[in-house]
């Protein structure tokens, strides 16, 4: 008994030596420069629900409806799970299989392999027990391919992290194009009401001899111009409800009732001071997909190095035999069986060689796209932050250029007056 429990240690020793490369994050020079740029903090609760600074319940509302129900999304989860299920039956592999069979059948003995008297003879067979077989992972097939399948399951979980950013964010600017169109329709209308006015002013100053018929003609051009632009607003408007009616997998009818009921303001984040980490970075999921990918890779390389090693199982049987199935359960039917599979391979070597490279082929290609996801990550947001400065001057000469504009304005409704 002890000298089997030694052995079976000796084995589970052995399960822990794992053939393959062992996988590390690479670290890449791209990551220490943004360190040194970008040193600011962020709350990391306050990066996930960002569009909450817009205090629009309508927004969060339609946002809420689009995470439960958009199809993606539901792809999404259901990639995750489909995953999550292949991880554990992999994990499986490192426990015993065993199943309980029966059988029954009738034969004759052969009477040239046979002592003498008992071949040709016929008789009937019952049997019935239960077969054990355990794969010992000597070499860490099984290992590997855990760390591969865990790996794929973490890049699906990142792969749900960025359909729902994607979605969230087509969501939003959805979202603010529509209550921008509608802010636009309204300046419209009240100028087309302004221009009627003028119009009729016009018309009467022409009556009155003290403005030209070129005068009037001027005044209803101006306002068909303006009315022109409603047919345009209101079918851009439709458009984007019907893009939002897509994103949210719901009938446009139902999104406009929801926006229709609620108040139409363009939403906006008052916030002076941009806060950015080279953390922001890290996290992103497109990044953490492909260094997922790299890593599931990683293990593969290891799942194609084992099968240059010996492949070694453990099986037997405890059942009962009889040739009549009245005595089958009877302690003298009792049958077992012990004993070991021992696999290795010859002339084979060549092909599993090729496809030990073929996978290390398939790891340079997983490692060169995750450096061009974060070089694309970079690049994107070294143009974004470039842009929100650029935005925020023009802004400054914008809100400027409006102050004096309201002011000429006074001026001239005060000039007009007198």
């Amino acid at each position: 008994m002890l000298k089997s429990l030694k052995y079976i240690s000796l084995i589970f020793i052995f399960t822990a030596c794992a053939v393959g490369p062992n996988y590390k994050v690479p670290k890449l020079k791209t990551f220490d420069t943004l360190d040194k740029e970008y040193k600011s903090s962020y709350n990391n609760l306050e990066v996930h629900t960002w569009w909450k600074k817009f205090n629009d319940p309508t927004l969060n509302k339609l946002l809420n409806i689009a995470k439960e129900s958009n199809l993606d999304i539901k792809t999404a989860y259901l990639n995750i799970k489909k995953s999550r299920l292949s991880l554990n039956m992999s994990e499986d592999d490192f426990l015993p299989n065993a199943a309980i069979g029966a059988g029954v059948g009738r034969g004759q003995l052969s009477e040239n392999s046979n002592p003498p008297g008992m071949g040709g003879i016929s008789a009937n067979k019952f049997q019935t027990g239960l077969s054990v077989s355990w794969e010992i992972d000597l070499f860490g097939r099984i290992q590997r391919t855990v760390e591969a399948k865990s790996a794929k399951l973490q890049a699906d979980t990142y792969i749900y992290q960025n359909v729902l950013l994607t979605l969230k964010a087509e969501v939003i600017t959805t979202y603010i194009q529509i209550r921008n169109l509608e802010d636009r329709l309204k300046v419209a209308s009240n100028n087309i009401h302004i221009q009627e006015e003028f119009f009729t002013l016009t018309k009467n100053l022409k009556d009155a001899g003290s403005a030209s018929k070129l005068d009037v003609l001027r005044a209803n051009t101006n306002l068909l111009l303006t009315k022109a632009y409603l047919p345009s607003f209101e079918a851009n408007k439709n458009a984007l409800i019907q893009k939002l009616s897509f994103l949210l997998s719901k009938p446009a009818d139902e999104i406009k009732i929801i926006l229709d009921n609620s108040e139409s303001f363009i939403p906006y984040i008052n916030e002076n001071n941009l806060k950015f980490s080279t953390n922001l970075i890290r996290q992103r999921p497109d990044i953490r997909i492909s260094e997922r990918n790299l890593a599931a890779q990683t293990a593969l390389i290891g799942v194609a190095n084992s099968a240059l090693y010996p492949n070694l199982t453990l099986g037997g049987f405890f059942g009962f035999e009889s040739f009549e199935a009245s005595t089958i359960f009877d302690a003298k039917s009792q049958l077992w069986n012990i004993g070991t599979s021992f696999l290795f391979p010859i002339f084979n070597r060549g092909k599993i060689k090729n496809a030990i490279k073929a996978e290390e082929t398939k790891a340079e290609i997983a490692f060169n796209e995750y450096k061009k996801s974060v070089l694309k990550a970079v690049s994107e947001v070294n143009s974004n932050i470039s842009f929100y400065k650029n935005e925020k001057i023009k802004y400054n000469f914008l809100k400027e250029a409006y102050s004096l504009n309201e002011e000429s304005v006074h001026l001239a409704k005060l000039r007009y007056e007198n």
